[in-house]
């Protein structure tokens, strides 16, 4: 609910353990940051750039 209330693009579970990934522009990831802090939620919380090239194979 609060990282919709922002306007976050989404939110998914990711992968086999507990993730909750979330995707948003940086203001709307800060200000999520910073209310899930007022949270004191048990988990940590890591603001990610999205890598938009992906791997990359380079030839000599």
């Amino acid at each position: 609910k609060t990282a919709h209330k922002l306007g976050i693009y989404g939110t998914y579970l990711s992968g086999a353990g507990p993730t909750v990934a979330t995707l948003g522009d940086q203001a709307s990831l800060t200000q999520l940051r910073i209310e899930l802090e007022q949270q004191n939620l048990n988990g940590s919380l890591r603001l990610l750039r999205i890598d938009t090239e992906g791997a990359t194979v380079r030839g000599e």
